[in-house]
């Protein structure tokens, strides 16, 4: 069974993925909000029956989100699939800013429970500070 996400004991494996010399270090929150474009995203790839998709992810300044000035929305696709969690935003966003944009690539793994018909999913991404 293949599963991750914050909201599954099962996700501890999770952790430690990595794919060649990337490690996915990062989790996504608000994948719940975003699940219409991760399964949409799933699909595209024909990857229901797979359980993981590596992929790149935007990391995208979001000024005006009303919750946070410091918003950082994770598209992929151009689809948006979460944020990062509001307590290290900042963070980001600065690293963001720094590089003179407002956006930024990295690299991305999406994941969820292939023997679940309704199943989390959860996106984690290769984020160093």
């Amino acid at each position: 069974m293949k599963l991750f996400g914050k909201k599954n004991k099962v996700a501890e494996s999770f952790e430690e993925t990595t794919e060649g010399d990337i490690e996915y270090n990062y989790e996504v929150v608000g994948e719940s909000f975003g699940r219409d474009h991760l399964v949409q995203i799933i699909r595209s790839n024909n990857a229901q029956e797979i359980g993981e998709i590596f992929t790149t992810a935007i990391l995208e300044l979001e000024p005006t989100n009303a919750f946070d000035p410091t918003a950082v929305q994770v598209l992929i696709s151009e689809l948006h699939v979460g944020y990062i969690p509001k307590h290290e935003s900042g963070i980001v966003t600065e690293m963001i800013s720094n590089s003179g944009s407002n956006r930024m690539e990295c690299p991305a793994h999406i994941g969820w429970d292939t023997d679940n018909p309704q199943p989390l999913i959860g996106v984690r991404i290769q984020l160093d500070f």
